[in-house]
C-alpha cells in the first residue's frame, strides 16, 4: 500500500517541483527578452510546428492593412537561464498598436495603422522597451520591432 501512494504522489512532487523551476519570482529575474513566433515551413508548404526567435531587430511584410503577430517575454536571471514571467506590456499609441492580454508571458500584437510607437514589457522593477515602426508599401505593411 505504502509503495502505491509513494509512486502516485512522486508525479505530482516532481511536476510541481518542475513548474517551480521554470516559474521566477520577479525580484529574481536580471534582463527580459522578447522572442517573435515563426510558422516553419518547409519548402514543400509543410507545416512543422513553432519556432521562436529573438532577433534584435525582427522585420516582416505582410499583404494587407494590418500586422498582427505573437510575441512571449522571458526573463534571464543572472545566470542567463530562461524562465517564465507574467509581464505587464504598455503601448505608447494605443491608436497604433494593440496588445492583447495585457498582462501575461504571452500576447498578440496588432498593429493597426503605418506610424511608430513604443511598447515596453515589464516584470517587477525589470522592463525592456521595443520600438515598433510600420509603414505601407504596394498593398503591404512593412514592419520593423527593434528591442
Amino acid at each position: 500500500m505504502i509503495r502505491k501512494i509513494s509512486w502516485l504522489v512522486l508525479p505530482v512532487i516532481c511536476g510541481c517541483v518542475l513548474m517551480g523551476a521554470l516559474i521566477a519570482d520577479a525580484a529574481q529575474i536580471a534582463a527580459l527578452r522578447v522572442w517573435f513566433k515563426n510558422e516553419f515551413l518547409t519548402k514543400e508548404n509543410v507545416y512543422m510546428g513553432e519556432v521562436w526567435n529573438d532577433p534584435d531587430k525582427f522585420q516582416r511584410t505582410r499583404e494587407g492593412r494590418t500586422f498582427t503577430h505573437d510575441l512571449k517575454v522571458m526573463g534571464l536571471d543572472s545566470r542567463r537561464n530562461q524562465v517564465v514571467v507574467n509581464a505587464t506590456w504598455k503601448v505608447s499609441d494605443q491608436a497604433q498598436v494593440k496588445i492583447t492580454p495585457q498582462r501575461g508571458h504571452q500576447v498578440k500584437l496588432t498593429i493597426k495603422k503605418a506610424g511608430e510607437s513604443t511598447v515596453t514589457v515589464s516584470s517587477g522593477k525589470i522592463s525592456r522597451k521595443l520600438t515598433v515602426i510600420a509603414e505601407y508599401r504596394d498593398g503591404s505593411m512593412r514592419v520593423e520591432i527593434r528591442q
